[in-house]
């Protein structure tokens, strides 16, 4: 699996007027792996566990980030199959 303990990151960001998209982490390799991005301004979680089909998943924000500061966390906890990946925005969850 690719996570096998809960774990969390925070993140602080600026975004300017224009908007924002890039990597903000990730880990990884040929084999599998996980990024927190943002793509047309919005936060995403990707993880693949491999290339097969069902193996990878997306959560993604509706909405993209507000101009300015932004504090971003990226929750994972282990459940019975998987897991459970949230996304918050400035302390509240956007995406689970």
């Amino acid at each position: 699996p690719i996570f096998f303990m809960p774990f969390s990151l925070n993140a602080e960001l600026e975004i300017p007027e224009l908007g924002a998209n890039g990597v903000i982490v990730a880990a990884g390799s040929h084999f599998g792996g996980w990024s927190f991005y943002l793509e047309d301004g919005k936060p995403v979680a990707y993880a693949a566990a491999s290339h097969l089909p069902g193996q990878q998943f997306r959560v993604a924000a509706k909405n993209p980030l507000s101009t300015g500061p932004n504090k971003l966390r990226f929750e994972f906890t282990p459940a019975d199959a998987g897991g459970v990946v949230t996304i918050a925005v400035n302390g509240r969850e956007v995406s689970r």
